[in-house]
């Protein structure tokens, strides 16, 4: 018998007989408890995240709501819900903003900017909003300050400063600083470049005649197309004799190339001239065929009247051949703006001559500022009396609709303000009378809180 011992070895239980029971609970790894755990919290997290966001949601929908109803304070207590249960949204501050500004709380409007941005860098035009409470918390430096910070924003967005919304911005900076009346001498070129940028004075008559074609107003068409033509053939001039004095064959070139597109520019407002002339022509030429209406007098001047606007754009049609070697066949395939896109371009045309008429006035440069503020007037004007109509062909919401042309009105209003603190001081009192009309017809009155 050997004296190796057996190795024990754990006997295996049979089928039959009674084994070991599980573990306890508490006995068990606690790892997969854990994860457990953590699992289940975050669902939980997510849920309420996502609910507590769509509560956000859902309050500042009613919120907008309610300020489109002009509700301002109850808009303010659905902004408020929304804030506590998303503070990282900037539009719940900018709309609460709107909504203080609304209840002339301008300090706390402003608060909510600063809030804004500590999310978010400010747009242009939160720096704009800005500007304008600083203003009207009477801070003029700190409020072109702001304004410099818009135009800065725009910037470093990358689009470009010779787009619409580059002469926008341009336009707003100055505004700013002739409202605040400091850095005046800076705020004169830059209001001249946005003017420049729409396409400058040349384009803002054309514009101006076109708009007053399609309305059938032909003497003012025709006076704003002479307006054009003259600052076109200035230009032009000045560009032949610096070709005459320029050396450089590369910058020959250049001259060569604006006198060139002065030309096109000549030509086109030659060609607008002659539609015009050819609606006069087919007017008199209706007149004529219902004379018996008329009096005797008015029978005996219209074949000359029609002899002579005949004259006149046969005249225009060879000017335009010759002169400027085009055909009419080329300028009949190029349409003239719509109504519609031309009702737009006035108002903001408006706008800009409005702010350099107003800059000219602070600067007590009351005969150039004269000037402009009685176009500015007269664009804005002729833009009012369609401008409603377009904007219902595009919101289908009456309230917001309401607001446009509240706006609409504030900004017409403020033209003939400015018209009017100048035609008071040169002493034109039935300009000035005519001014202080129409704005209480606007639903305003002429006092500086129209700024």
């Amino acid at each position: 018998m050997s004296d190796v011992p057996t190795p024990l070895r754990t006997p295996t239980p049979s089928p039959d007989s009674p084994g070991r029971g599980p573990l306890p609970w508490y006995l068990l790894p606690h790892w997969p408890w854990l994860a457990l755990v953590v699992m289940v919290a975050g669902y939980t997290a997510l849920g309420v995240s996502q609910f507590s966001a769509e509560l956000a949601s859902w309050h500042a929908a009613a919120g907008r709501e309610e300020q489109l109803d002009g509700n301002p304070r109850r808009a303010l207590s659905h902004l408020d819900n929304a804030v506590a249960h998303d503070s990282s949204n900037g539009e719940f501050y900018r709309w609460r903003a709107e909504c203080y500004r609304e209840l002339k709380q301008h300090e706390r409007a402003l608060a909510e900017y600063d809030r804004m941005a500590q999310i978010r860098p400010l747009g242009t035009w939160g720096h704009f909003q800005r500007a304008d409470l600083l203003l009207l918390l009477d801070r003029r430096q700190q409020a072109v300050t702001a304004a410099r910070e818009g135009l800065a924003a725009f910037q470093r967005t990358g689009s470009s400063i010779g787009t619409l919304g580059g002469a926008q911005v341009l336009n707003g900076v100055a505004y700013f600083r002739a409202l605040a009346k400091l850095e005046l001498d800076e705020a004169l070129p830059q209001i001249n470049e946005a003017i420049q940028l729409l396409g400058g004075e040349a384009r803002i008559f054309e514009d101006y005649a076109c708009l007053s074609f399609w309305k059938g107003d032909y003497p003012l068409a025709l006076k704003m197309l002479s307006a054009a033509d003259q600052i076109h053939a200035r230009r032009q001039q000045v560009q032949v004799a610096a070709l005459e004095g320029e050396q450089s064959l590369v910058k020959q070139e250049d001259i060569r190339r604006r006198i060139r597109n002065l030309e096109e520019s000549r030509c086109q407002v030659s060609y607008r001239r002659l539609l015009v002339l050819r609606e006069q022509i087919s007017q008199l030429e209706e007149s004529q065929t219902g004379a018996a209406r008329d009096t005797e007098t008015e029978r005996e001047q219209l074949p000359e009247q029609l002899a002579a606007k005949q004259e006149l754009a046969n005249a225009e049609q060879d000017r335009i051949e010759t002169e400027f070697q085009s055909s009419i066949e080329e300028w009949e395939e190029r349409a003239l703006p719509g109504e519609a896109e031309l009702v737009d371009l006035m108002r903001f045309y408006a706008m800009v001559i409005d702010t350099r008429g107003f800059l000219y006035y602070q600067r007590e440069e009351f005969a150039a500022a004269f000037q402009d503020l009685r176009l500015a007037v007269r664009i804005g004007e002729a833009a009012a009396k369609d401008w409603l109509s377009i904007q219902r062909g595009k919101t289908t919401d009456l309230r917001e609709l309401e607001r446009e042309r509240r706006s609409f009105c504030r900004s017409l209003a403020t033209i003939h303000y400015h018209r009017f603190l100048v035609a008071s001081r040169l002493k034109a009192n039935a300009m000035a009378a005519e001014d202080r009309q129409r704005i209480e017809e606007l639903g305003h009155q002429p006092t500086p809180e129209l700024f």
